[in-house]
């Protein structure tokens, strides 16, 4: 009995996250007071290693990356030079958000001073890692003013 109380007497955690959903994230930027742009393409950068082990508040990682590939436009992606990015890997308690360097993304970047900036939370709320041709296709068609109706959540 006294081993099922010490298994059981630490903190309950656990992270609750919506499902992704590409019309909520492109409406969500939209409506945001700062400016983003929604890139397709490939992030390449030194791999990320965090100490192993709890760790309650972890801070952000922060990288630049190498961004290849494309940026939304009136006409959908169209292709850009390669350019650098930051990119910061955050934390919510002891989960991170990460990504494998040339994995390919559809990512929401946010305007900084000198360029742009992915955050990869926990949820990956800005960022859909290899993204089906239908999230790339309901991205377009938001841009586009067609429909960009989030899924229900449930």
């Amino acid at each position: 009995m006294v081993l099922a109380t010490a298994l059981t007497g630490g903190p309950a955690w656990s992270l609750s996250c919506m499902p992704p959903d590409a019309a909520r994230t492109f409406n969500w930027a939209s409506d945001s007071e700062d400016t983003y742009s929604a890139f397709l393409g490939t992030l390449d950068f030194a791999p990320v290693s965090r100490p192993s082990g709890f760790d309650p508040n972890p801070d952000p990682v922060t990288r630049t990356a190498r961004f290849s590939g494309s940026a939304l436009g009136a006409d959908g992606f169209a292709p850009i030079p390669d350019r650098d990015i930051g990119l910061v890997l955050s934390c919510m308690a002891s989960w991170c958000g990460n990504l494998e360097p040339g994995t390919r993304v559809l990512a929401f970047a946010k305007r900084v001073a000198g360029g742009y900036e992915i955050t990869v939370d926990p949820c990956y709320t800005e960022v859909f890692t290899d993204p089906a041709p239908e999230i790339v296709a309901t991205v377009e068609a938001c841009m586009r003013g067609g429909p960009c109706e989030p899924k229900p959540l449930r």
